[in-house]
């Protein structure tokens, strides 16, 4: 392997392990929580109801848990009953930098992941874009994945009051923190990681997804070129 990619940072740990690994960030992305694109009941979750719906599936030893709506947003989590309403909650079944970024850095979950909740657990983005797209809304599923995923099967939520869409991700990105913009995080860069110095071919390669000439290859996956938004 010659390039390897991660959406998010290094750790500490990994670099006292491997002190040659270089970091090159090529684009950004953000991540979109996600239910079946015909679910009315709700339009968003804030980060207190996010998290007690994860909380819940620790409690219960389960991935559907009962979710309290206020003004369409989820709240909170109870059991299953009046004035709730059941959701089959997700999340990555191997270690992911998608999920880091929802576990650590939005909710600042303990672990940095949600393997010691009774969430449903699918492997990758694509894993878990199906399985949302694969409820109704008579049986809700809500999962995270990169916005890149997101297709007409999917609504994405708004996430403390603000619309996750493109141009609301890439204000993010920018450094912005106003109306239009993403939750700023669950905005998480792109980064090809290579071991030593890359060799005279891999940098080339390296650079060319750094310029303008990758940008509409890295638009097509729905995620945003570097030279975007540094």
């Amino acid at each position: 392997v010659d390039i390897g990619s991660a959406s998010r940072a290094v750790k500490d740990a990994e670099l006292g392990k491997y002190p040659d690994l270089q970091t090159y960030q090529i684009g950004g992305s953000g991540v979109a929580i996600v239910v079946p694109d015909d679910v009315d009941d709700f339009t968003g979750v804030t980060k207190e109801g996010l998290k007690a719906l994860y909380d819940q599936t620790i409690t219960d030893d389960s991935a559907t848990v009962g979710a309290v709506v206020t003004d369409g947003n989820i709240t909170g989590a109870a059991a299953a009953g009046a004035g709730t309403v059941d959701v089959t909650i997700y999340q990555r079944s191997e270690a992911s930098g998608t999920e880091e970024t929802v576990a650590k850095e939005y909710l600042k979950y303990p672990g940095d992941s949600f393997d010691n909740t009774g969430a449903e657990g699918v492997n990758g983005n694509a894993g878990v874009a199906a399985a949302i797209a694969g409820g109704d809304k008579d049986h809700i599923r809500l999962g995270f994945i990169d916005y890149g995923y997101v297709t007409s099967n999917h609504k994405a939520l708004d996430v403390d009051g603000k619309e996750c869409t493109k141009d609301s991700i890439l204000e993010s990105l920018k450094g912005n923190d106003n109306d239009d913009s993403y939750v700023s995080a669950l905005a998480r860069p792109l980064n090809y990681i290579v071991n030593g110095n890359p060799s005279a071919i891999v940098k080339d390669y390296i650079n060319f997804a750094q310029s303008p000439g990758a940008v509409d290859s890295i638009h097509e996956v729905g995620m945003f070129s570097i030279i975007e938004f540094v």
